[in-house]
């Protein structure tokens, strides 16, 4: 009687398993920082805005929101310049 097919096939689950369960968990959870905040939409409908510190977020149905907008700053040269930025994370520092 051969139990090695039962117990290869067991450890193979088993490693898909904790694969999947590791990439939910890596999904499910966001660091926020201080100052900052992360606008979370469920299903594509705004549904919280994450404050500082470790938030868990329900995986694959809760995405964070991506932002673009316009940083202007003075140069040295006394111009200003305009550069687009992007991120899903929100400065609430005020400047």
């Amino acid at each position: 009687m051969d139990v090695t097919g039962p117990i290869v096939g067991g450890v193979i689950g088993g490693v898909v398993l904790l694969i999947f369960a590791t990439v939910i968990l890596a999904n499910s959870i966001y660091i926020v920082h201080q100052a900052e905040g992360i606008v979370i939409e469920r299903l594509g409908k705004f549904h919280a805005v994450l404050s500082s510190g470790i938030n868990f977020v329900v995986s694959f149905v809760d995405r964070p929101r991506q932002f673009v907008w316009q940083a202007a700053r003075i140069g040295t040269d006394g111009k200003i310049h305009d550069e687009p930025v992007t991120g899903d994370r929100i400065d609430l520092r005020e400047s």
